[in-house]
């Protein structure tokens, strides 16, 4: 494995820390000119859809062959993790669980870089 593949995971750490500094200053200086949270977090999420969708797609296009299907009971089950969340699966066990459940949430998205 040459120089660029030993430094690509530390890169594409460095891109993720970036990124997620960069939306929690964009969030804190949005939420104080008196932006709604929830239109934040909609117009975030629709244009993290459009730069990662397609991207997406054009990476991981030549191994299309090598994926099994998706079928609609792991679309379905897709679905109801999202409408539901974490909170409602059973992981509620105090007052302090929102506030950690967020924060392995961060650490485990920033070390899915790896």
């Amino acid at each position: 494995m040459g120089s660029v593949g030993v430094a690509l995971p530390f890169v594409g750490m460095v891109m993720a820390e970036c990124a997620q500094v960069g939306l929690m200053i964009v969030g804190k200086i949005a939420m104080s000119k008196e932006m709604s949270n929830l239109v934040f977090i909609f117009y975030s999420n629709a244009f993290a859809s459009l730069i990662l969708l397609p991207s997406s797609f054009l990476i991981h296009r030549s191994q299309a062959s090598q994926r099994p299907p998706l079928t609609f009971s792991i679309l379905s089950g897709f679905f109801l993790l999202g409408l539901l969340g974490p909170d409602d699966l059973g992981r509620r066990s105090g007052s302090q669980s929102r506030p950690v459940l967020s924060l392995s949430v961060s650490n485990g998205s920033a070390m899915a870089a790896w």
